[in-house]
């Protein structure tokens, strides 16, 4: 329908991209380029990605708007995804009988997209099509401090954005961080939910910088200053919690810190919400420590490392393969 019409140009924009990443022998980069002039162009995008205001045609066809902005959002969609999961919802979603040569509304895609999946959409969708508008501005600073067996980096993201950049206070995303370290390049993903989040990453070679979103796939402020703090001394832990490896298989490691000594329990959580297992419940020690989880016997999905102290409970998404 017509409020909905990203559907029909955005996907048309984000085709153009997945033709040239398909033609990229010969004409490498070409993808690239393509995807950060939609980018570029969605920042100046107004009001929402579907439209309200129908009976403007100027407004209706909006190129920042309905086809770049469209593109970009389908791009983090399928970074959320999962490569495999974004075009098995795009082949579910062409052929699912309630829309084949039908009409499409925006909670179809979400929907198909939550069937294949078994991922919570909700917030996406609603920050980046249904109600926010604009970008996250997010600025990065980091610090290294040397731990048993190689090293601990503090990385702190806060967002800045405020109305007319957004009216979304917090955009909630996983976020890619690459520490470059003297044996190479070690990447993790967070799930960025708060305003100003630190995260604790555990390399072990010694760091040598970071680069944050390394593949340039958020719609966001065009260079996010990455500033290395050099201050002495332990870094203000707000709390983090971070898992590798990420899919895992029959064990995960869970980094965490937090800001006070305290009871801590840690479940993993299943799509509907369900405990299906302790990872840990005991008192937690003030700054980083480290938890060996057992995965073995479960079913393979997506599921959420859920840790929970007196004063708050965070989560982060991580997918168990056999």
């Amino acid at each position: 329908t017509w409020p909905h019409l990203w559907l029909n140009e955005g996907f048309a924009s984000y085709a153009e991209v997945l033709y040239w990443e398909a033609r990229a022998d010969r004409y490498p980069g070409s993808a690239g380029a393509v995807l950060q002039f939609d980018q570029s162009s969605a920042r100046s995008a107004q009001g929402t990605l579907v439209v309200q205001d129908t009976l403007s045609i100027s407004n209706l066809f909006a190129g920042s708007r309905v086809y770049s902005k469209g593109s970009a959002v389908l791009h983090m969609l399928r970074y959320v995804l999962g490569d495999t999961a974004f075009r098995a919802t795009l082949q579910a979603y062409l052929t699912d009988p309630a829309l084949t040569y039908g009409t499409a509304v925006t909670d179809d895609l979400q929907r198909v997209a939550e069937d294949v999946s078994g991922q919570s959409l909700e917030a996406f969708f609603r920050q980046w099509v249904t109600e926010g508008t604009g970008y996250p501005v997010y600025a990065v600073s980091y610090s290294v401090h040397p731990a048993e067996g190689g090293h601990d980096v503090y990385v702190h993201v806060s967002q800045t954005q405020t109305p007319p950049t957004s009216n979304v206070a917090v955009f909630e995303m996983p976020l890619t961080l690459a520490v470059q370290t003297a044996a190479g390049e070690q990447r993790f993903v967070v799930h960025n939910t708060q305003r100003d989040q630190t995260f604790l990453l555990t390399v072990e070679a010694e760091p040598t910088g970071l680069v944050f979103d390394p593949d340039g796939v958020l719609l966001r402020n065009d260079g996010v200053d990455v500033i290395l703090d050099v201050a002495p001394g332990q870094p203000v832990i707000d709390f983090a919690l971070t898992s590798f490896p990420n899919p895992a298989t029959d064990h995960l490691r869970l980094d965490v810190a937090v800001p006070a000594a305290g009871p801590l329990t840690v479940h993993l959580v299943d799509v509907l919400g369900r405990r299906v297992r302790v990872l840990w419940d005991s008192t937690a020690p003030v700054g980083p420590f480290r938890i060996d989880a057992d995965v073995r016997g479960l079913p393979a999905g997506v599921y959420l490392v859920q840790a929970r102290t007196e004063t708050r409970v965070y989560s982060a998404p991580v997918l168990v393969v056999h």
